[in-house]
């Protein structure tokens, strides 16, 4: 998102600064004026204003954006009413207390009473200033949510995905649309075109094991259809600075102070709405704003004000310490606590937008992934797109498989499989063909890496009793398989017996059910891998 450059401008209209405070409040009351001629109801009257107030303050806002459909995302997150997250009611009671203190600076301006019109005119500022920091808040959110999803799709999809995506954002608003056309594109799409392929190359197993019959697809060939890039992406100004707050000792110290202020600002909230991880998050947006060093600063001399004070008491002599003003401390930290409530709406509204936007590809996988989806930071978001991709295929396969009732049950599969070259290695430890054997296969899909027969850790130490193997090789083994990735299998399950129950024609039948898959008759099945059975602790359900 474009960023604009505070300081220089801050510097370049310190004259005029006064000038543009006294256009914008001339601004606000024109707006309040017409509403109340207009007799406009309380919500029209604080959405009306609010738009007001963004169209005067958007050129002092850091990274407002240009495209004008994040305008009015923006605008929308802000000034949305109706919404049913509980912070909207801070917004909506400093959007309250914002109208009745210009309506009071109005009327007072007319009178004679100069101190009385001045106690309001620095009311009207801070009020003014509080929501300013709710937007900056939401904007940062926002900011750092399509970068980071911009990096997701450039790290999987390359130069050609990025293309796409800044299409869908330069034409749609960041709702519920916008993330359906995001997951239809990037992820539904994606396994079609991958599954299409996969028929056509007939790149599936068929195994039989008495009266089951398993189709099985590797995931690996869903992800064959993305276009990975092991080049090093270039974080944005949002990316960089929500980073630094975590790896910079002074934004270590900074984000301290932020979520101490938070943790008590944002109580008002219902417990649940906020997780630890959340108000986190939310801390490491806020110190985005330059700002909060400021803040920092303070709230820590103020600490070191206090202990003196009493060491003092306590017979010690105080260091020298500044004197404090406890209501300047104080609003900073309300600054603090609008830029955190306006984040905080940024990203519980676009969390719920996307979950929404879920029901159409996996309705009940949503509470899920948006478990998975976390805060939106990018290892959240990565893990999220491989759980969608896995679970569409799953649905395609379950939508083939659905008139069949249960007959046909579609599953996944997780195997830990690890490189053949670190096995390979431990044949100097002791290792020897029939124990490797038993405990590794070969990954048909990928002849460079094993997959372990076992599916947990108690089975991997079972096994590693029975065939006696020595402490030093059965360590070794076991850090392997820790390290181990996961080998995903879609598998459709056939139940012959139920489908001979229906049939008097077994040939005609099974083939009619392969056909669903697009699987030709007079393929031969081979023997089944006794470790390639599915499990229910293997079910990963979409």
């Amino acid at each position: 998102m474009p960023e604009a450059d505070a300081h220089s401008e801050a510097q370049a209209q310190a004259s005029a600064q006064p000038q543009d405070q006294a256009q914008r409040i001339a601004a606000y009351a024109d707006k309040l004026s017409q509403l109340k001629a207009r007799s406009a109801l309380r919500e029209v009257m604080e959405r009306e204003l609010l738009l007001e107030f963004i169209r005067a303050n958007r050129g002092t806002i850091n990274e407002y954006p240009l495209l004008e459909t994040q305008q009015n995302t923006i605008i929308n997150l802000l000034c949305q009413r109706s919404g049913d997250h509980p912070a909207y009611e801070y917004v909506r009671k400093l959007t309250g207390s914002f109208i009745a203190l210009l309506a009071h600076y109005s009327r007072a301006k007319e009178g004679t009473e100069a101190e009385r019109t001045e106690q309001l005119r620095v009311q009207l500022d801070n009020t003014e200033a509080l929501l300013i920091k709710c937007l900056q808040g939401v904007v940062y959110a926002l900011g750092l949510i399509t970068d980071n999803f911009e990096e997701l799709v450039l790290r999987h999809f390359g130069a050609q995905g990025l293309d796409k995506y800044n299409g869908l954002i330069q034409q749609m608003e960041l709702d519920q649309n916008f993330w359906r056309a995001f997951i239809e594109r990037f992820v539904a799409s994606q396994v079609k075109a991958a599954y299409e392929d996969i028929q056509a190359n007939e790149r599936y197993s068929l195994t039989r094991e008495g009266q089951q019959l398993f189709i099985r697809y590797a995931f690996d060939d869903i992800l064959a259809r993305l276009n990975p890039t092991s080049a090093k992406i270039e974080k944005t100004r949002i990316q960089t600075a929500f980073e630094r707050s975590a790896t910079d000792p002074e934004g270590q110290k900074t984000q301290k102070v932020v979520l101490s202020c938070l943790n008590k600002g944002l109580s008002f909230m219902p417990e649940g709405v906020l997780s630890r991880a959340d108000v986190e998050f939310i801390g490491r947006i806020v110190c985005i704003d330059e700002a909060t060093r400021e803040l920092r600063d303070r709230y820590l001399e103020h600490l070191w004000a206090s202990r003196n004070r009493a060491e003092e008491a306590g017979g010690e002599a105080p260091a020298e310490a500044p004197a404090m003003d406890p209501k300047a401390l104080q609003f900073l930290v309300d600054q603090a606590v609008a830029e955190g409530v306006g984040a905080v709406i940024a990203v519980g509204v676009t969390r719920e937008n996307f979950a929404q936007a879920l029901n159409a590809f996996a309705p009940a996988a949503t509470e899920s992934i948006k478990a998975l989806m976390g805060a939106f930071d990018f290892d959240s978001l990565e893990r999220v797109l491989f759980y969608l991709l896995e679970n569409q295929f799953l649905h395609l396969l379950r939508d083939l498989a659905a008139p069949e009732g249960g007959k046909l049950l579609v599953r996944s599969l997780r195997l830990r499989r690890t490189p053949q070259q670190g096995v390979e290695e431990l044949f100097a430890k002791g290792l020897t063909k029939i124990r490797k054997a038993k405990i590794w296969t070969q990954d048909p899909a990928r002849p460079d890496m094993l997959v372990f027969r076992q599916r947990t850790g108690r089975e991997l130490a079972a096994t590693l009793t029975l065939l006696q193997m020595e402490e030093t090789l059965s360590l070794a083994v076991l850090a392997l398989w820790e390290a181990a990735g996961l080998k995903i299998e879609a598998v459709a399950q056939v139940d012959l017996e139920m489908v001979s129950r229906t049939t008097t024609n077994m040939r005609v039948r099974l083939a009619e059910i392969l056909g669903r898959f697009g699987i030709h008759p007079g393929r031969k099945e081979p023997a089944a891998e006794p470790a390639a059975e599915p499990e229910a602790g293997g079910e990963n359900p979409a």
